[in-house]
């Protein structure tokens, strides 16, 4: 049996899949398995996983029938998965060679549900920049949520290595229509069941930006619609711990501010606010209109709350 599931969708990958699947061969450990969805990509990335197959007994593909989306092909290939312990990879993505040994040492050491490691975020033009996963203020759970509602503790599956026993018990049928902030919604509802989170500072994940990533245009209609809905319950599972109150509060403030940043007008922020039951929250957001955006942006975050938009330019 693997010690290690390492599960990764596939739709429009082709250009990246093969740099992926090369980090995965290099780790240190070879007691892993790579699990790939296959959510019915229109490209050949299926073709270029298979190439590789033929020299690797460990890669193995799962086929969905119709396009579902990471969430659900993440959770078809938990469902499949026979490793103690369960890690997520977007197939952009690569890994140091040390990265699944790191974090494995560290889970079978401290006996934690959660290890999570730093992320080096490699620009377009080649720049890194290091975000750091560790847990300045302790890893009591009430800690960890401040530290995600200030955004100094990402809200993401990957970088992190989960027990096995601890995915178990969630609905991902919920998120089979979400199309943006899917992972952050379960990892909050992770957190809120977990026991132990333990952080390191090695670099465990490379975070590898391209241009077509969702972050640099607009939302659909339904990724607006997700975007919202994740705002809303991540507001509500941290909103249950009394003195995150304030911190819950600002969340969606900045929330909000990251979709002025991204061009749309106080009037389309408002419609989604209510129609989710948000508009009580907006009355600290109205007043960034007065400013000219760059400068709204990166004052209100950087000063008031946090740096999650230190690099919105």
């Amino acid at each position: 049996m693997p010690k290690v599931s390492v599960i990764i969708p596939v739709y429009r990958c082709r250009d990246y899949i093969g740099r992926c699947i090369e980090s995965l061969q290099k780790q240190t450990i070879a007691d892993i398995e790579i699990i790939f969805v296959n959510d019915c990509t229109p490209d050949d990335s299926v073709d270029i996983i298979k190439h590789y197959m033929q020299y690797d007994s460990r890669i193995s593909i799962i086929n969905h029938s119709r396009n579902k989306g990471p969430m659900m092909a993440r959770f078809n290939g938990y469902s499949v998965a026979k490793g103690d312990y369960i890690t997520f990879m977007d197939s952009d993505d690569t890994l140091p060679c040390d990265s699944l040994k790191t974090l494995l040492d560290k889970a079978e050491n401290s006996n934690a549900d959660i290890v999570s490691g730093t992320v080096e975020y490699i620009k377009d033009n080649g720049e890194r920049e290091m975000w750091d996963n560790s847990l300045e203020d302790g890893n009591d759970i009430e800690q960890v949520f401040k530290s995600m509602l200030t955004n100094r503790f990402k809200q993401n599956l990957c970088s992190r290595l989960f027990k096995r026993s601890l995915l178990q018990d969630y609905s991902y049928k919920n998120y089979e229509n979400m199309r943006n902030g899917e992972d952050g919604l379960l990892f909050y509802q992770i957190v809120a069941n977990c026991s132990s989170i333990v952080t390191i500072k090695d670099v465990v994940y490379e975070y590898w930006q391209n241009k077509a990533s969702s972050s640099q245009r607009k939302f659909s209609e339904q990724q607006m619609d997700s975007y919202f809905f994740t705002c809303k319950e991540q507001f509500l599972i941290a909103n249950k711990y009394e003195r995150l109150e304030k911190y819950a509060q600002q969340f969606l403030i900045r929330s909000f501010v990251l979709l002025y940043a991204k061009g749309y007008s106080r009037k389309f922020i408002k419609r989604y606010a209510n129609k989710y039951s948000l508009s009580n929250y907006l009355s600290c957001f109205l007043f960034f209109r007065l400013f000219p955006m760059k400068i709204a942006v990166k004052y209100s975050i950087q000063k008031l709350f946090c740096p999650i938009f230190r690099n919105v330019e």
